[in-house]
């Protein structure tokens, strides 16, 4: 079932023919006239209080009330969206914030994705991991897992493979679209979670004590885990 996003919203869109509410979403400053523009290309939107209508531009999209004209009947998505508030401000604001995907610059047929995955929640929380997020100090959600320092948009094949750690990025030595690691944002992805993300994706030399290394190592109870977890999935007749 949906849920009323709306008071959360600061942009709402109205079918300009009849008034219908369309939706909206949350601008914290990220998201450009442009890049709407892009989003609604067959459309055309005006704000409505000034009348004007929305160009390319640099510019941030102001938070207000928007009307759609469209050669055609507006449709509005049926997707399910998740139930959870935290989630939904998750993905709208690292669409937000980044556009595109930050791996290949491929501008549509992107997804968010969680660094340290949400499915894992209860060891983001055993091992304290809200220690590397500093934007939500004073949050409501202990956890903090669903933070922007936590996510990235990406394309969705990009995503697959990285929610399955065939690959991962170093931020010690790959360089990521600037737009998600600006240090003056507050909102910029988290160095300390992509370490966590890329060892779990490093092999064992052959000839490895894989066991005594999970012992000792930071982190190997998750990867433990996670390699147990990954391997069973895909076994016939399982799950």
């Amino acid at each position: 079932m949906s849920m009323n996003r709306a008071p959360w919203s600061n942009v709402h869109f109205y079918d300009a023919c009849t008034g219908a509410t369309l939706g909206g979403f949350y601008q914290q400053g990220s998201l450009t006239e442009a890049t709407m523009v892009w989003i609604v290309w067959n459309w055309i939107v005006r704000h409505r209080s000034s009348g004007r209508t929305i160009r390319p531009s640099s510019k941030p999209f102001v938070p207000g009330d928007y009307d759609v004209y469209s050669k055609g009947t507006v449709r509005v998505s049926d997707e399910p969206h998740s139930v959870s508030g935290r989630e939904d401000a998750f993905r709208e604001g690292v669409r937000a914030r980044d556009g595109k995907c930050v791996i290949s610059d491929v501008w549509a047929g992107f997804q968010d994705a969680h660094s340290f995955p949400l499915e894992y929640e209860s060891l983001w929380i055993q091992d304290n991991c809200s220690r590397w997020i500093t934007n939500m100090d004073s949050a409501v959600e202990s956890s903090k897992i669903n933070s922007l320092q936590n996510g990235l948009l990406m394309s969705e094949n990009l995503h697959t493979v990285f929610d399955q750690y065939l690959f991962s990025v170093n931020p010690d030595v790959e360089i990521l679209d600037p737009i998600c690691r600006d240090p003056d944002s507050p909102d910029h992805v988290s160095d300390d979670v992509l370490r966590w993300h890329f060892r779990q994706c490093t092999d064992f030399p052959a000839g490895t004590d894989m066991m005594a290394t999970l012992r000792t190592e930071l982190y190997g109870k998750e990867r433990l885990e996670m390699e147990l977890e990954s391997r069973l999935r895909f076994i016939p007749g399982e799950g």
